[in-house]
């Protein structure tokens, strides 16, 4: 079994940090480090705050209608709506142990990349983990903001929350990761969290649609692998 140490640990209290300690370095209090697939739960708040800002209309879109020149001849593909993506059920035969290498070293159209891969199931039906449907989700945003994923969580996420030193990786044509490499301070990774708790509203202001993370954060599927509760890229653990 592999260990990975954990660098921070911070605690919040109603509203304000309380106790950070730094195990490793006390430099890490002011470094940025890779969040991993916590990004996917950054997508998942961004797709809200386009709920919220009217760029989406309803996760009931499908992705063909935003942009169908990244789809093959495969027809039933063309039923895969947003939800789908967000629950993880896109159908689609999207292994992490071989196809994220194989995204992250794409040197064309990352999204057609994972559009062109088998499908095995019906979208909508079983929730598969993976780190393609986030990327389709990055792409939706893409298209209806007219920037990058990353682009639009500057101007509506983190420069509202005052977070300023960060890095998000993209694929080699230009589509932000959805699904991991965002690189975060802790304190600016506990505003996130602090963000959530507060039903998407900071210093007074809605930024992410309440009604959207109150469904986000509840069980919406089961993992196909244990069965593990999960909504829009979050698990729902016991409280």
């Amino acid at each position: 079994t592999r260990y990975t140490r954990a660098r921070s640990l911070l605690v919040f209290r109603n509203g304000k940090l309380v106790a950070e300690a730094y195990p490793n370095d006390p430099d890490d209090i002011d470094a940025i480090d890779n969040i991993q697939s916590a990004t996917k739960s950054i997508t998942s708040i961004l797709t809200g705050i386009a709920i919220h800002e009217q760029l989406i209309d309803s996760t009931g879109e499908k992705l063909y209608d935003i942009y169908p020149e990244d789809f093959d001849t495969d027809l039933e593909k063309r039923s895969i709506t947003i939800d789908d993506a967000l629950t993880m059920r896109t159908g689609l035969k999207y292994d992490n142990g071989t196809h994220t290498l194989e995204l992250y070293q794409n040197e064309g159209n990352s999204v057609q990349y994972i559009l062109s891969l088998d499908r095995i199931y019906p979208s909508g039906t079983v929730m598969n983990y993976n780190d393609g449907a986030p990327h389709l989700i990055s792409r939706v945003i893409e298209k209806k903001a007219g920037m990058s994923e990353s682009e639009y969580a500057k101007t509506h996420l983190f420069d509202p929350l005052n977070i300023k030193d960060w890095k998000w990786e993209a694929a080699k044509d230009g589509t932000t990761f959805g699904a991991f490499s965002l690189f975060l301070k802790p304190r600016d990774f506990g505003k996130l969290g602090q963000l959530l708790l507060q039903q998407g509203q900071w210093q007074g202001e809605i930024l992410v649609d309440p009604a959207y993370l109150a469904r986000a954060t509840s069980t919406l599927v089961s993992a196909h692998q244990g069965g593990q509760p999960y909504g829009y890229y979050f698990w729902i653990l016991p409280a």
